[in-house]
């Protein structure tokens, strides 16, 4: 269609194919072709010849042309907003479930100023999953809760937090964070150190779903100390099970805005922290 409005407005302004042909660098028989093929659509006849030279617009062409030019301008802004979004950068972000409920509010109020020139993408994985992907630059940027140690992965501490039984102790039901990540290899490790035993366990792969239980007194969990709501009863390790936040991207960061975005949010780790 937009050839066709195209071709319609030029013939409308200049009232001559020639002119209409010379302007869009098509042949004359383009520029009858596209007019019948836009007068076919509409039913409507767009223009008299009066003779070789002149053309006179019909009412039905007076009536199109206010609308032909709506369209022109509307698919040139729409061109235009494309054009501009395929300009931005991808910046990728991989971050745990702890570290999303912890870091999630903070991040997006630093990031939030420039996403006219990136395309954010955060997507929750283990901290695993996360050190792979920033090793392969499958991800711009990792939060875990996960201490490692790698030469091809820049780590910038964040902060430790405390693992606890939070909920009612004495419940038989215990709401178990899937195994395979960091939270779940502490878990297993407290069960088999302090011979703690639980009827039922129940594996569920979302840490909201684990607190609500806990919350409405339902069982009991071990959780991020930070990540326990209010009047819910904790009980503390004579140990110290920590879980180390980091911030993580690779070592050699070509990309300059990426560079200069993970600089920004390691100049605000008070933002970053906000939410805890």
């Amino acid at each position: 269609m937009f050839e066709l409005f195209e071709t319609f407005i030029t013939i409308y302004e200049t009232k001559s194919f020639t002119i209409t042909a010379n302007n869009l660098l098509i042949t004359q028989s383009t520029v009858t072709k596209r007019l019948k093929k836009l007068e076919n659509e509409i039913n409507r006849t767009l223009f008299y010849r009066k003779n070789m030279k002149d053309i006179i617009p019909t009412t039905a062409a007076h009536e199109l042309y206010p609308s032909a030019i709506n369209f022109i301008e509307d698919w040139k802004t729409t061109q235009d907003i494309f054009h501009k979004n395929s300009k931005k950068t991808n910046f990728k972000i991989g971050i745990t479930q702890s570290s999303a409920a912890n870091f999630l509010p903070g991040l997006i109020k630093i990031l939030k100023e420039d996403l006219n020139k990136i395309n954010l993408e955060i997507n929750i994985y283990d901290s695993k999953k996360i050190l792979s992907l920033v090793k392969s630059k499958n991800i711009n940027l990792g939060i875990i809760d996960q201490n490692f140690s790698d030469p091809q992965i820049t780590k910038f501490d964040l902060f430790q937090d405390k693992l606890v039984l939070a909920g009612e102790t004495n419940d038989t039901i215990f709401f178990l964070r899937e195994i395979k990540n960091e939270i779940g290899d502490l878990t297993k490790k407290i069960f088999i150190k302090n011979n703690i035993y639980f009827e039922e366990t129940i594996s569920i792969n979302d840490y909201a779903t684990i607190i609500n239980f806990v919350k409405n007194k339902k069982g009991s969990a071990f959780l991020p100390k930070t990540l326990v709501p209010e009047n819910v009863s904790i009980k503390e390790s004579h140990e110290n099970y920590l879980l180390h936040y980091s911030l993580i991207h690779y070592y050699n960061e070509s990309n300059e805005v990426i560079d200069e975005l993970i600089f920004k949010i390691k100049s605000n780790v008070k933002t970053l922290l906000s939410g805890i």
